[in-house]
């Protein structure tokens, strides 16, 4: 009886280890998603602030010199 109930033990033991490493793992990738979750949602933030009407292009056309403008003068522009 005795035998059994140790075998049991460290059967459990060694499910517990095996757990708790996958727990770990699990952890980490949670951690490393957030971390990316994070800088898409800063690249959403940006790309929406550069497609919103408060952002124009300057007069001479280049594309590459948006001027931020407040809301009253983006609708005056359209």
């Amino acid at each position: 009886m005795r035998q059994h109930i140790q075998e049991r033990l460290t059967g459990l033991k060694n499910e517990y280890e095996k757990g708790q490493g996958q727990l770990r793992q699990l952890e980490s990738q949670s951690n490393a998603l957030r971390e990316t979750l994070i800088r898409i949602s800063g690249a959403i933030m940006v790309l929406e602030e550069l497609v919103s009407p408060s952002w124009v292009a300057p007069a001479n056309g280049n594309q590459a010199e948006l001027i931020k403008v407040d809301a009253d003068q983006a609708t005056a522009q359209k």
